[in-house]
This record gives C-alpha cells, sequence and structure tokens, in this order.
C-alpha cells in the first residue's frame, strides 16, 4: 500500500554517485524501463558502461515502483 511507504525528497544515485530528487530518480528509472525515450537522458547518467543494470538493481527502485 502506496501510504506505508515514507518518501524522501532526496536518494542517492549509484549512477553519478551523487544525490539525485526523488522525481528526477524516478524519470531515470522510466527511462531505463522504456517508458521515456534514452536520449532525454544527460549524458552524466549513462557514463557508467552498465549503467541500466545499476539503476534496475538500485535500492531506490522502491519509491519508483511503488503503485499508488
Amino acid at each position: 500500500m502506496a501510504g506505508d511507504v515514507e518518501y524522501p525528497s532526496r536518494v542517492m544515485c549509484p549512477l553519478i554517485d551523487e544525490m539525485l530528487s526523488a522525481g528526477d530518480c524516478v524519470a531515470v528509472t522510466d527511462i531505463t524501463d522504456g517508458f521515456i525515450k534514452e536520449r532525454v537522458l544527460q549524458d552524466r547518467f549513462k557514463e557508467k558502461e552498465n549503467w541500466r543494470e545499476i539503476c534496475e538493481h538500485c535500492e531506490n527502485r522502491k519509491y519508483a515502483d511503488d503503485e499508488a
């Protein structure tokens, strides 16, 4: 249930090793999942060779994948 999850305002992004707003995290997740075209993703998020896999296994996906 969505009401049981506490959403942080910022999360650590393993793609860029920096704090990222939770909304930006959701956007990157949507790109990784193919809902948004990859071309809109800033290059800094794609510098690591296996960036998709890193995002797919990130512990912060629980915020993006939680259904409202």
